[in-house]
C-alpha cells in the first residue's frame, strides 16, 4: 500500500497507533501474546526460557585465595628462617674465642726465643708443628731471638686472631783475631792467600767461619791447620812450629 505522508511516524520496536492497545502480559510472564487481539503468538523456537537446574559458577573462585597465598607464605617462612640462621651464626662467631696462630722463624734456624723475658720451649721454627701456648690476641710482646755466634735479634710481635708469621734474620757476630808464631819469622797463608809475616791481625772474622791456615818458617817443617772462629777462640792464636 502506498505510504501516507500525513500518517504519524513510527519507530522500530513500537506499535503503530492504529494497531490497538498493547497486549496484557500479566497472565503469561514469558510474553505469550496469544490472548492479545490481532497479535500472532511468538513461536516457541524463538522463546528462551532459562532452566531452573542451571547453576552458574566461576571456575576456581573458591580455591583461588588458598592457592594465591601459598607461595607468599612459603617465601616468608624461608626468609624468616634465613634471618634467624644468620643471626645465630653471627652470634656464634662473635662468642667464639679468638685464637692466635703465631709462627716464629729465624735465619739461620735453631735459635731460642723469649717473649717478655719468658723463654719458649724448643728452638726455631716455633709454632709450625704445634701452636705456641699462652698467647693473647691483641697483646704486644717484646721478643728476643738468640743463637750462638749471632747478634741478639730484638723486636716486638702482636698476635692476631688467625695465622701470623714472624721471621728474625740473625746477623753473625764478628771479631778480630791475631795470629802469631813460635818461633818468630813465619809467614801465613789464609785460605790459600798469602797474608805475610806473623804476627798478623784479621779483622771482622765471622763467628762460625772455618779458616784454613798454612804457616811456613825459613827453616823447618810447615804447619797446616783449620781454625774455627767461635766464642772459645782466643783473641790471640799462637801457632807453634812442629818438631822436625
Amino acid at each position: 500500500a502506498p505510504l501516507d505522508p500525513d500518517a504519524a511516524p513510527t519507530t522500530p520496536g513500537t506499535w503503530p497507533a492504529e494497531s490497538g492497545p498493547l497486549p496484557d502480559l500479566s497472565r503469561d510472564p514469558w510474553g505469550d501474546g496469544s490472548s492479545a487481539p490481532g497479535v500472532s503468538p511468538i513461536p516457541d523456537a524463538f522463546v528462551v526460557r532459562p532452566s531452573l537446574d542451571t547453576t552458574f559458577k566461576l571456575p576456581a573462585v573458591t580455591d583461588a585465595p588458598s592457592r594465591s597465598w601459598a607461595p607468599w607464605i612459603i617465601a616468608t617462612a624461608l626468609v624468616v628462617a634465613a634471618l634467624v640462621g644468620g643471626i645465630a651464626l653471627k652470634g656464634f662467631l662473635r662468642d667464639a674465642e679468638p685464637q692466635a696462630r703465631l709462627e716464629i722463624l729465624s735465619r739461620p734456624p735453631g735459635a731460642t726465643v723469649l717473649l717478655d723475658g719468658r723463654p719458649l720451649s724448643g728452638v726455631t721454627p716455633l709454632g709450625v708443628d704445634a701452636p705456641i701456648a699462652g698467647l693473647v690476641v691483641g697483646q704486644r710482646y717484646e721478643m728476643e731471638v738468640r743463637l750462638e755466634g749471632h747478634e741478639i735479634w730484638r723486636g716486638d710481635v702482636t698476635p692476631i686472631d688467625g695465622p701470623l708469621q714472624k721471621v728474625a734474620v740473625l746477623v753473625p757476630l764478628r771479631r778480630d783475631v791475631i795470629f802469631d808464631a813460635t818461633p818468630p819469622g813465619g809467614q801465613i797463608w789464609i785460605d790459600g792467600v798469602l797474608h805475610g809475616a806473623l804476627p798478623r791481625r784479621l779483622e771482622g772474622v765471622r763467628f762460625g767461619r772455618a779458616i784454613a791456615i798454612r804457616v811456613t818458617w825459613p827453616r823447618g817443617p810447615t804447619l797446616e791447620q783449620d781454625v774455627v772462629i767461635d766464642a772459645e777462640t782466643p783473641e790471640r792464636v799462637e801457632v807453634v812450629q812442629p818438631a822436625p
